[in-house]
């Protein structure tokens, strides 16, 4: 009777860590769509005006509801992405000379949106997350994917909207 208890103990937090290494609705890369400065200047050590300089991350993960970047500085930031697809990160550097504190949330639709806050300077981030097969149409705004098809026997692309309104129109783009 105890060697099945312990069994059965064992079973349950062995699943437990399953679950939690499980993939989350999440969980996917992410290309940079936007990036913008909320703070344009600084005052250094010496009082003198600093300038915040622009900045560009790379493209984010999240894999097994692990979100993970790389500023445009080389500092990889990683952590756990809530169920509610909100996620918080820090940065210190191991000579405490430069720290940032990340605030971010994931929505449904994709999108990825941050606000990284360093010593001095501030920036918002917008990712959207990458689907294979799809390319993003900017002319028709940031929020409508488009999947691509090739017409047998003929050399131009046709996108199909996948919007709410319009999910099966056709519209005929430019040949590639």
């Amino acid at each position: 009777m105890l060697k099945w208890v312990g069994l059965l103990s064992m079973a349950g937090f062995l699943g437990s860590f399953s679950a939690a290494q499980a993939a989350s609705p999440f969980d996917g890369t992410y290309q940079l769509s936007s990036s913008k400065k909320v703070t344009e200047t600084f005052m250094t050590k010496g009082g003198s005006t600093g300038f915040c300089p622009d900045r560009k991350p790379g493209p984010l993960t999240i894999g097994n509801g692990r979100v993970k970047y790389t500023t445009e500085t080389g500092n990889t930031l990683e952590t756990r992405v809530q169920p509610n697809g909100q996620f918080e990160m820090r940065y210190v550097a191991r000579d405490g000379s430069n720290s940032l504190r990340v605030l971010g949330a994931v929505d449904s639709n994709g999108t990825v949106t941050v606000r990284q806050m360093g010593n001095s300077c501030s920036h918002d981030f917008v990712w959207q997350k990458s689907f294979p097969g799809r390319v993003r149409d900017h002319v028709g705004g940031p929020s409508r994917d488009c999947l691509v098809r090739r017409r047998a026997g003929r050399g131009s692309s046709h996108r199909q909207h996948a919007t709410s309104s319009s999910a099966n129109r056709l519209t005929r783009s430019p040949s590639a």
